[in-house]
């Protein structure tokens, strides 16, 4: 079991996510690992999702919002969102993913296996699901 004090940022990019976005937010919300803080940047969406974002705020003190002026593309995006970073640990996500429950506690236990006081770096696979997952 991962020490329940480690922090974790998550970093979601968004761009008219909202088809996808209530889904990915709940399941990282549901995460076992509770010690987490969601970074949203959202690169000018012209549909719901920043107004979705924005009705989120208002009951969960773990997301933090910020919105691009102008276009940035995903990697600025991405940036954006590192800057506001402060947690021991980073992860990314895609707005159209879902994180099965114990996704942030077995990639910590294995990067905290891994790094021995240098830096690391760890992934994991894919599961594809259709539509109704």
């Amino acid at each position: 079991m991962i020490n329940s004090e480690v922090s974790v940022d998550i970093v979601l990019a968004t761009y008219n996510g909202e088809k996808f976005i209530a889904e990915q937010i709940q399941s990282i919300l549901n995460q076992t690992h509770k010690k987490i803080n969601i970074i949203i940047s959202d690169d000018g969406s012209s549909d719901n999702t920043r107004e979705f974002i924005k009705k989120l705020l208002l009951t969960n003190k773990n997301i933090t919002f910020s919105s691009n002026n102008g276009s940035k593309g995903v990697v600025g995006n991405f940036n954006n969102a590192l800057k506001l970073t402060t947690a021991d640990y980073i992860m990314f996500c895609d707005q159209d993913d879902v994180w099965n429950s114990d996704k942030v506690e077995k990639m910590l236990a294995l990067i905290i296996k891994e790094e021995n006081n240098k830096p690391a770096l760890a992934f994991s696979d894919l599961e594809v699901v259709d539509s109704k997952l």
